[in-house]
């Protein structure tokens, strides 16, 4: 009896934590927040695709510079100038893409969790202006 107790308390628990909350905020505010998700989805997809074309462009570079010999010391390799910056260019590359993915992936969660949220707020009609709402 103590088993079947504890799986129902267990159970309910377990469906009253997923129900939906209401938003504390209201529509304005909603409103804003969701202009500065989009605006940092945006900033998160430029990023990753100037990341990403800067780190091609700076692998290419350091695969295509030439090594340079010294004669005098056949053991020892110069690198032209080429290779220092196309390691520069590589490293912003990656940096960029280590930022702008983040940022397009959580501004892209927030403005579908605030698009949500607003859809909660706002009353549905239907064509002929009747409309039925239900709130949890």
């Amino acid at each position: 009896m103590k088993k079947l107790v504890s799986i129902c308390l267990l159970v309910f628990f377990a469906f009253s934590v997923s129900a939906q909350k209401q938003s504390p905020l209201n529509q304005e505010q909603l409103n804003l927040a969701l202009v500065k998700a989009k605006n940092m989805k945006g900033t998160g997809a430029v990023c990753t695709v100037i990341g990403a074309v800067a780190t091609v462009t700076g692998f290419v570079m350091l695969s295509n510079s030439k090594r340079v010999y010294d004669p005098l010391f056949p053991n020892n390799i110069w690198y032209s100038h080429v290779d220092y910056e196309g390691g520069g260019v590589f490293l912003v590359g990656i940096g960029l893409l280590a930022t702008g993915i983040p940022f397009w992936a959580i501004g892209g969660t927030k403005e579908s969790h605030i698009e949500i949220a607003l859809a909660g707020l706002k009353g549905s009609a239907s064509i002929n202006g009747i409309g039925f709402k239900v709130i949890f």
